[in-house]
């Protein structure tokens, strides 16, 4: 309870090795992390484990959820460029193209990455997947356009594809300033000349519980605008889905998704198909 971690290449992390993956909840309260080069927060290889009341600010990525299922994340405040920090490299004249880096989005390889306020991937480790990541009463603030970084959002996913999504994420009470952008899925801001384009990951899906993260009246989902989703949650062409190609996402007014397990014989092909049928002729073919 009540640690800080400044100026770190991590602040709070459950890297390296196999993670951590208590038996019962471990809540870190009133965490602090600001102004350290990469995540605020790293959950790694973990499971069962969250923070609450925790201020996370100033850093590349604030809460970073990579291959950990059942994690939460209740009452944080996550800031992607603080007024302070701002006035603080402008008087110091630093830039983005400096080395070592020291900026809030400094130059990598041909392009500068966005700020991203919790950054989901799309694979869990070893835990339960109908138990996912629950964002609850989480304040973003400062990650926008208007950071100087492009294509800095609040919520989004990491673009390394290593099979499907299968962890599940939940949203509700959350708040935005003016200037943050609540979501964004595209794989190219931050490269000259992105402007959308493809979702980074083709089937991330989040559900809106009570509509604070899309504006709307809740339960709603939003996902990623890829054929794929757009073929299975609105299949009959309805207006279910309303797209954002400038965050490469949809908003779906979907009160109910259902979840089957299915089975295929070990001794079967890998590149075995599933289509997904609905009455009325519209499917979609999932290979795996």
């Amino acid at each position: 309870r009540g640690n800080t971690a400044h100026a770190c290449h991590r602040g709070l992390h459950t890297y390296p090795g196999s993670g951590y993956r208590p038996t019962a909840r471990a809540v870190f309260q009133d965490h602090v992390s600001f102004r350290n080069r990469y995540e605020g927060v790293f959950f790694h290889n973990s499971d069962n484990v969250g923070v609450a009341n925790a201020r996370v600010s100033d850093n590349r990525i604030g809460v970073d959820i990579d291959r950990a299922e059942s994690v939460r994340v209740d009452g944080a405040t996550v800031v992607g460029l603080s007024p302070a920090f701002k006035a603080l490299m402008e008087a110091q004249g630093v830039t983005g193209d400096d080395w070592p880096p020291r900026a809030h989005c400094p130059r990598t390889n041909s392009y500068r990455p966005p700020l991203v306020g919790v950054q989901l991937h799309q694979q869990m480790y070893a835990g339960d997947a109908t138990v996912g990541a629950d964002l609850t009463a989480v304040a973003f603030e400062g990650l926008g356009d208007a950071t100087g970084c492009a294509g800095s959002h609040a919520i989004g996913a990491s673009d390394e594809v290593v099979g499907f999504f299968d962890v599940r994420t939940q949203a509700s009470g959350l708040t935005f300033d003016a200037q943050t952008t609540p979501f964004d899925f595209c794989a190219d801001h931050g490269v000259p000349g992105g402007a959308g384009g493809a979702p980074a990951v083709e089937d991330v899906l989040v559900r809106d519980a009570d509509g604070t993260l899309t504006g709307g009246a809740g339960p709603r989902y939003v996902v990623a605008n890829s054929p794929r989703m757009l073929a299975l949650l609105d299949p009959h062409g309805e207006g279910l889905c309303a797209q954002d190609l400038s965050r490469c996402a949809a908003v779906c007014d979907v009160p109910c998704l259902r979840a089957h397990t299915i089975e295929v014989d070990s001794l079967a092909p890998a590149a075995a198909t599933l289509r997904a049928a609905v009455d009325g002729g519209a499917s979609a073919a999932l290979t795996g």
